[in-house]
């Protein structure tokens, strides 16, 4: 298991990315630009890693940030915006078994209200205990399904996902 922390997109964005990657983002508003650049670059360094990975069908790769963006403005802000939370989870595999045990696991520790289902990435180290075939006790499982309707918020507060805005 290897786990790699990316610079990603973060404020500053024309130093996070190369000029191919600003080519790619050539249709992007001017405003958005060098913040697509960045989106650019994080699928090129992803798609190497998926050829890498390709070449050993008991590999899975999970690709999944560590927080949303508010583009222009930033991350970790006080304020209950879902830009700041919302991010992309990426599952691939060369074997669809093992996507679709790893869906079947995301789908176990996803909460929901009104037909959204919504996982936090708080419950992602159990999911991944289960993927190497560690059991989580059902008590366990539901206690964190319990605290994963929360964000736990810069300013120190937890807060019902509802209430993203």
């Amino acid at each position: 298991m290897f786990v790699l922390h990316l610079r990603g997109s973060h404020l500053g964005y024309k130093y996070g990315h190369e000029q191919i990657d600003f080519e790619r983002a050539a249709n992007s508003l001017p405003k958005y630009r060098h913040y697509d650049a960045t989106i650019a670059k994080t699928n090129r360094f992803l798609e190497s890693l998926t050829q890498i990975a390709g070449q050993d069908r008991n590999t899975l790769f999970i690709y999944v940030p560590d927080h949303g963006e508010i583009v222009n403005k930033g991350h970790g802000l006080h304020r209950r915006d879902r830009r700041q939370c919302e991010v992309p989870f990426v599952i691939w595999s060369e074997d669809e078994k093992l996507v679709q045990h790893a869906r079947m696991l995301v789908d176990k520790y996803s909460t929901g209200r009104n037909g959204e289902k919504m996982f936090n990435t708080v419950s992602l180290p159990l999911v991944l205990a289960e993927m190497m075939g560690y059991e989580v006790s059902e008590t366990y499982r539901n206690q964190e399904r319990e605290e994963s309707r929360y964000i736990f918020s810069v300013n120190g507060n937890f807060y019902p996902i509802e209430m993203l805005e």
